[in-house]
């Protein structure tokens, strides 16, 4: 679930208007409190600005829109983080083991990245989805985090939440007020024939002392 807090923070770039442009492995911070961080704005853009067709970011992590000069898009920032779980999932980015240029051209000439062997049903769909050629009918990163992948993430970080701070038991309130007020009632009980047995006592002590006298 380490990709969740990511997916979190693009989708709030996104909604400013903002394009990341270089989402890779070296631009992930991770604080000593154990926060996800994306990092490195420097040559992110606005997603309202002028279009800007540059082909900028990192090879490997590259949208095929942005490798062909068509423009990054919020889209491209989704490509880049497929690519990214790939590195996540690998310790290695899509095409790692070829150089730049011929890596750039298996981006957009390829129907996908190679998907790691043994990746579940669910995060093969989810690459997928991030892998969409055409970055208009690509998910949006509103849309992954409903994706079943990043639900089922997002239930095993709160599970791992609850483990490390669990909550104090929650009494049966009703139950447990009965008991109380019985509990209660006991120790009045018990006060009253202590008070009562001592009163006789000096009852007691004091009629004999008349006696006596």
């Amino acid at each position: 679930h380490d990709a969740l807090p990511i997916f979190q923070g693009l989708l709030y770039l996104h909604d400013q208007g903002v394009i990341h442009r270089d989402i890779k492995g070296s631009n992930i911070l991770a604080t000593k409190e154990g926060s996800i961080k994306l990092a490195d704005f420097g040559i992110a853009t606005r997603a309202d600005g002028p279009k800007d067709s540059a082909v900028v970011g990192s090879p490997y992590w590259m949208a095929p829109e942005v490798v062909d000069q068509s423009g990054a898009t919020t889209a491209s920032d989704i490509w880049s983080l497929g690519a990214l779980v790939i590195e996540l999932i690998t310790g290695k980015p899509p095409y790692h083991f070829l150089d730049p240029m011929p890596a750039l051209f298996r981006i957009v000439n390829d129907d996908c990245p190679p998907i790691p062997e043994g990746a579940s049903a669910v995060a093969r769909n989810f690459l997928l989805q991030c892998f969409q050629k055409d970055g208009n009918l690509r998910i949006s990163a509103r849309k992954l985090l409903r994706h079943p992948w990043m639900m089922a993430a997002k239930r095993q970080a709160d599970q791992s939440k609850r483990d490390q701070f669990p909550q104090p038991a929650r009494p049966l309130s009703g139950y447990n007020d009965t008991v109380q007020r019985v509990q209660e009632w006991n120790e009045a009980l018990k006060c009253a024939l202590l008070l009562l047995y001592l009163a006789q006592t000096l009852r007691r002590s004091e009629e004999r002392r008349v006696g006596k006298e």
